[in-house]
């Protein structure tokens, strides 16, 4: 960490500059790819060789809400062979950036030289949601808490967005994600669907349903 030419700040971290245009995404996982534990896993997640900005534009499109057909397409040549691009897809995002991209932030955040006593509270809660941002492939506090609801990812920002207005409250936890998820009427999940969505909001708070057990 103390070797790279751009010292990372606090702003460096922040989900916006993280996921953004930025280059500290790649420089974190320039260091991640001299340790050995993580090379050996992090090296399969491209086709195209072992190359940090691949691996940090992967992570990139995953947390700004791709689908993993776009970044098969994008990043495994998807033209040639979509199979097998969204095999290798499913791979990267599923085995190793869930895995060694979300433990392996969160070491780094730690070892970055922040002062964490010195930060606000919002601000060391936006470093420390970083790995499940990943985890999850979100790009806010309100989306990673719905996904942790059992939200699908397609719907959980813009859900999200809604749930951060309804409840007015500064931060939510869990328990307030899940009592908006169980109140929320079919009007609100229409409100929240994706355009591009083939499915309507009634079907989406279906899914929901199902995948968090309410429909039981």
């Amino acid at each position: 960490m103390n070797s790279l030419e751009h010292k990372l700040t606090a702003n460096d971290w922040k989900p916006e500059s993280l996921f953004g245009g930025q280059s500290g995404m790649a420089d974190l996982y320039g260091v991640m790819l001299r340790i050995p534990q993580l090379r050996s896993n992090l090296e399969e997640i491209t086709s195209r060789g072992l190359e940090q900005s691949q691996i940090a534009g992967i992570t990139k499109a995953w947390v700004n809400g791709k689908s993993i057909e776009e970044i098969a397409r994008d990043y495994f040549k998807g033209g040639e062979d979509q199979t097998k691009a969204l095999t290798a897809a499913c791979k990267a995002i599923y085995k190793t950036l869930v895995n060694n991209g979300t433990w392996g932030m969160s070491a780094l955040s730690r070892l970055s030289g922040i002062d964490f006593d010195g930060l606000t509270e919002p601000e060391k809660r936006q470093i420390n949601m970083i790995p499940a941002m990943i985890y999850h492939g979100v790009q806010s506090e309100e989306g990673v808490l719905l996904r942790m609801n059992a939200v699908p990812r397609s719907i959980a920002e813009s859900l999200g967005s809604v749930m951060k207005i309804s409840t007015a409250k500064a931060n939510c936890t869990i328990q307030d994600a899940r009592a908006f998820l169980k109140q929320a009427g079919i009007s609100t999940w229409e409100e929240a669907k994706p355009q591009a969505s083939s499915l309507s909001g009634e079907e989406y708070r279906r899914i929901w349903k199902i995948l968090s057990g309410e429909d039981r």
